[in-house]
């Protein structure tokens, strides 16, 4: 079986979320940066009258921020009842990606500190001369900030 997902880069590399999980891709557009957020939500957007959280992808990944820029991207996405937007460098192709093709991401063991970014990752799969990386969008909403915006 197959999975319908969009390619998308951050920091050089090739991630993937399934199609089902985007509400919508847009373009850059400044956000509003609220103060006490931790600090991979670098700010909100409005969408269609609701508050979204607005996540650096690269940041949630342990990487380093991805500076504002009109070519970046934002992905908003949703999970159960998480709404999130993830920013990203680069928005490429829908794909199929094969589930037998997907490899778990490696298991590190007892060196993996708990909050590893690991998590996000659901599995690996040949994509052009390298690996994309599909990311599991349950792990990348669970903590999402939404409710916290809701009921302050």
């Amino acid at each position: 079986m197959s999975r319908e997902c969009i390619i998308f880069e951050v920091e050089g590399q090739s991630f993937a979320l399934d199609i089902g999980t985007i509400r919508e891709i847009r373009d850059w557009s400044p956000l509003t940066r609220v103060p006490g957020l931790p600090a991979d939500v670098v700010g909100v957007t409005s969408d269609h009258g609701a508050i979204l959280p607005v996540i650096d992808l690269s940041l949630r990944l342990g990487w380093n921020p991805i500076a504002n820029s009109e070519s970046h991207s934002i992905i908003i996405v949703q999970f159960d009842d998480h709404t999130c937007a993830l920013v990203v460098e680069q928005v490429g192709d829908l794909v199929l990606i094969d589930e037998e093709a997907l490899l778990p991401p490696p298991d590190l063991g007892n060196t993996a500190p708990a909050n590893t970014a690991l998590r996000f990752i659901e599995g690996l799969a040949p994509y052009r001369e390298g690996m994309v990386q599909l990311l599991d969008i349950a792990a990348l909403t669970e903590d999402c900030v939404m409710h916290r915006l809701h009921s302050a």
